[in-house]
């Protein structure tokens, strides 16, 4: 009997020491694809808003280009001129200097002075390339611009032709590498991780963090086997010892649509995994610990304990979760901002609340239906969810079609760009609910700030708030209106939308 129980024993530490191990195996895997798909998110996030400024600036460029071969300019002041030409290109983000060059080199209108620059450019890269009768946008750099300090620049162009697709000229636009550099310092990545932006050619735009400290721009990435691989295969997910500083990374990378770029992010493997070999170096001590005094009941109450947790975290999800827009419910709501409010005034801090409201909901119900209905409600739920950017921050569906939004640490004015991007996201995201061709589905936003003191009530805040989403509704729908706590009087805070 002896010999059996120790059998059974043994059987059992094995069984126990095997199941432990391949728990370990999958958290491996699990802990691997986690830290890749973190990588692919920053890459997403990060491409989709250079592309939307390369956008912005082709576009500017095409009209530009539209606009100087249907009219002539030339006899307009330079001011008239100025706008008519190179106002397209406020809406991008660090953008140098706009130049239109003669077909012979030369600056014919220059968006930086008011007599053009001297100069000839005709032996440039970009202006062959438009000579050579091609109506694509030019991508090319990094330049250096000696005018203004040794300023790294990004140049982007466009050929202006006639209608026998004779050339008369070319308009080029100047994007700075701060830009760049800007954001991907901004990017919350490791001390060994690091993000690229490549050109096709294997020529880096700029790197953070870089070797040599100013984003290793120009950069010929061609002898180095590993970026050259990146280059030729920008979809390709693989890991690889990198050259220059010899460390192992994994890399993902992405084609900016159809610019000749590449963005790349690496993380280390070792950054990634150092946490999950700490970790598994324990839990093996104890596995090996526990199994001798009795695994098997360690086990049983595991899974017991396990079970029990993620039915009551269940239930508390269930509970403070709206079923139809899967945002935290009223209650959800009042138990954050109690917290919120709580904790502002303990530490002399700012609380912003923002209450949104769509316009004119029950003309969408009662004109394309409830599901209809149902379904702007989520998209507009996804809208906020999206817009939330710290975990600090909480949106909630606050009943019927009225949504809240508490942004702790934000001020008056920041409360105020926040709710004005939200409202137009919501008008662009909601544009396909009309009827009788007149816009319903937009968002009236009311902003109320406070630095809460003892004994003060939060309902103060939420009133506030309510008076300044009334003024919103007021003054003519699809706004934003704002309100201080310690200020009652209503402050407008942005025109209607055109």
């Amino acid at each position: 009997m002896a010999n059996w129980a120790a059998y059974a024993s043994v059987i059992l530490m094995i069984s126990v020491s095997a199941i432990q191990g391949y728990l370990i195996w999958n958290s491996y895997f699990d802990r691997w694809e986690g830290a890749v798909h973190s990588a692919e998110s920053i890459l997403n996030i990060v491409s989709a808003d250079i592309e939307r400024n390369l956008k912005i600036i082709d576009r500017s460029l095409v009209g530009l280009s539209d606009t100087l071969e249907r009219i002539d300019v030339s006899k307009m002041t330079t001011e008239v001129r100025n706008k008519i030409l190179f106002d397209g290109m406020a809406a991008a983000e660090y953008v140098g200097a706009s130049l239109v060059l003669a077909k012979d080199g030369g600056v014919l209108y220059d968006s930086a002075f008011v007599e053009p620059r001297k100069g000839n450019f005709r032996d440039r890269n970009y202006f062959r390339f438009h000579e050579n009768n091609l109506r694509k946008m030019f991508i090319g750099g990094p330049y250096t611009v000696r005018s203004r300090g040794g300023e790294k620049v990004f140049l982007l162009s466009r050929g202006v032709f006639e209608k026998d697709n004779e050339l008369l000229g070319v308009a080029v636009v100047s994007l700075k590498i701060s830009y760049f550099m800007k954001m991907f310092e901004s990017v919350d990545i490791g001390s060994d991780d690091y993000i690229a932006l490549l050109d096709n050619e294997g020529r880096i735009i700029a790197r953070a963090p870089s070797l040599d400290g100013h984003g290793d721009v120009g950069l010929d990435a061609n002898d180095n086997p590993v970026l050259s691989r990146i280059v030729s295969e920008p979809g390709l997910r693989f890991v690889a010892k990198t050259p220059l500083d010899g460390i192992q990374r994994q890399f993902v990378a992405k084609a900016l649509g159809p610019y000749p770029l590449v963005l790349v992010v690496g993380f280390s493997t070792d950054t990634a995994m150092r946490g999950w070999v700490k970790r598994t170096a324990i839990l093996a001590v104890l596995t090996l610990l526990t199994s001798a005094i009795g695994v098997w009941l360690v086990m049983a109450l595991q899974r017991s304990l396990r079970r029990q947790f993620a039915v009551e975290a269940e239930l508390q999800n269930i509970a403070a979760t709206d079923s139809l827009t899967g945002l935290p419910n009223r209650r959800a709501f009042d138990e954050h901002l109690e917290r919120e409010w709580s904790r502002a005034g303990r530490e002399s801090a700012v609380l912003s609340l923002l209450l949104v409201d769509l316009d004119r909901f029950k003309v969408i119900n009662d004109t394309l239906g409830h599901s209809a209905g149902d379904e702007l409600l989520r998209l507009v739920a996804a809208q906020i969810r999206a817009s939330i950017q710290r975990p600090v921050d909480l949106s909630a569906r606050y009943g019927g079609e009225e949504f809240a939004i508490i942004l702790p640490g934000t001020d008056h004015a920041g409360a105020l760009t926040f709710a004005e991007r939200v409202r137009a996201d919501i008008e662009r995201a909601t544009a396909g609910y009309r009827t009788d061709d007149r816009p319903h589905a937009t968002a009236s936003i009311g902003v109320a700030t406070a630095h809460p003191r003892p004994r003060q009530a939060m309902t103060l805040l939420v009133e506030a708030a309510d008076r300044a989403l009334y003024q919103a509704k007021a003054g003519g729908r699809n706004r934003v209106c704002a309100e201080a706590v310690e200020r009652p009087e209503p402050v407008r805070a942005s025109a209607p939308a055109a």
